[in-house]
């Protein structure tokens, strides 16, 4: 785990310029070589240390041409003058390493580019990035090798950079210019580099229903407003807030909290209508939150609890979070005819009660045969039998019906398929989602 900026050196005839970051007019550095322009923008905010490391990536004909062609020219020369600089106020230096690359000619050697690249970075690194003199293929290859280990060695992309030459105009312009009007923008593409992350985030919430990338992407973009109180921070803190909530909805779901998915989807609604006019903030999440308004559109802050875990169950179902959906379904059932004989569902002494009373009334159990639960928190026989009676007051045939219904599949997937049902992954799919259109008709009849 260290610091590491990286850099691509090419064949140029590189002019002596002055690379401007964060639109910066008093600071005046001119170089030809904007890795010694990086490098001592780090050092100065006190990112690069001793202890970091800069790594230049060259060709043979890269450094013959540009790293040392002689004693006084080339970038490993500027980056000496640099390290002579620095170091009359600092003890130590980032240490200087180049690696030689193929040219990338084949697809051979972009492997190898790959696995050089791959091999210079360890885990947990934190990268900063510059593709200002890379060649052909190689800013892509870089985009694709960094979000690569982001995943395989959890490293940190801070920063890419690219320097903006040609916003300047030709060579030759470049030439006739005066020093002090040489000053050449450096671009952070570091959002750009977001994109793929962001990809996979709309990925993952599209097909599974996971937030967990979706919320990480959007604190990270906010957080720096919100730190540094810059910018629209009531922008940023809408999108924060839809971002939590999108997590915090997905983490109740994950452990089937139904007492508090009601609560959660009626904020992530309100939080999906704050965001919509801060959006434009982050350009990618604009698109992705039309896939989330799509998703959530059937909620109604105004429907019932019963409606609001039926929405859950369906997004279960269809996003391949099937226990999830068939414990919902079997406890919405029971929380609706808890409701319906006029019982506190939240109470789990009544929830067992109706269960037991759906048991009773399909086996024809007489009174005589009944059988209570005891412990220290239970009411006493006489309160048990008044609720059973009362919930044996509806029409339990619907309840018996839907539990029928959905009971071998949910007994294949608590008991891990050790039961003599086995059924298919679309028979669930297929099941839940009939069990749940039977559940919805009969919420509808009052």
């Amino acid at each position: 785990m260290g610091v590491k900026f990286l850099s691509f050196l090419g064949m140029g005839k590189y002019e002596t310029v002055h690379y401007s970051f964060d639109n910066d007019k008093k600071d005046f550095y001119p170089v030809k070589f904007i890795q010694v322009s990086i490098t001592r923008h780090l050092l100065k905010n006190q990112i690069l240390d001793g202890d970091a490391e800069i790594i230049i990536f060259t060709t043979k004909d890269a450094y013959v041409t540009n790293w040392s062609p002689s004693a006084r020219e080339g970038l490993a020369h500027e980056m000496h003058d640099l390290e002579k600089a620095y170091r009359r106020d600092h003890p130590t230096f980032p240490s200087l390493k180049n690696v030689e690359i193929p040219e990338g000619r084949s697809e051979e050697e972009l492997w190898v580019i790959f696995n050089t690249i791959y091999n210079c970075i360890d885990e947990q690194d934190e990268v900063y990035f510059d593709i200002t003199h890379s060649f052909r293929s190689i800013p892509l290859l870089s985009q694709i090798v960094l979000n690569f280990l982001r995943v395989t060695k959890n490293i940190h992309i801070r920063k890419m950079y690219y320097g903006a030459l040609n916003a300047l105009g030709t060579l030759k312009e470049i030439q006739d210019m005066p020093f002090r009007k040489r000053r050449v923008p450096v671009f952070d593409l570091t959002p750009f580099i977001d994109l793929l992350s962001w990809t996979t985030a709309a990925y993952e919430f599209v097909s599974s229903g996971h937030t967990g990338l979706l919320n990480e992407l959007t604190r990270r973009q906010v957080q720096p407003m919100l730190k540094d109180n810059k910018g629209d921070t009531f922008g940023a803190n809408a999108l924060n807030k839809l971002a939590k909530s999108l997590q915090i909805f997905s983490s109740s779901v994950q452990v089937c909290n139904a007492p508090k998915l009601p609560v959660n989807l009626d904020n992530l609604k309100k939080n999906i209508d704050e965001a919509r006019e801060h959006v434009k903030m982050i350009p990618p999440l604009r698109e992705l939150l039309k896939i989330i308004e799509k998703v959530f559109t059937g909620v109604e802050i105004d429907r019932t609890p019963f409606e609001k875990i039926n929405f859950t169950i369906e997004y279960c179902l269809k996003h391949g979070l099937i226990q999830q959906g068939y414990t919902l379904l079997k406890e919405n059932i029971v929380s609706f005819g808890c409701a319906r004989a006029g019982i506190d569902y939240n109470d789990s002494r009544n929830r067992q009660l109706f269960t037991k009373a759906l048991s009773i009334k399909e086996h024809g159990r007489q009174e005589s045969d009944w059988k209570y639960f005891s412990g220290n928190n239970w009411y006493n026989k006489d309160r048990q039998r008044e609720i059973i009676k009362r919930i044996l007051q509806i029409d339990l045939r619907p309840y018996i019906h839907l539990n029928g219904k959905i009971n071998n599949n949910r007994n294949a997937l608590s008991h891990a398929y050790f039961t003599k049902y086995n059924p298919k992954f679309t028979a669930f799919v297929q099941n839940g989602l009939e069990a749940l259109n039977d559940l919805k008709k009969l919420m509808s009849m009052g």
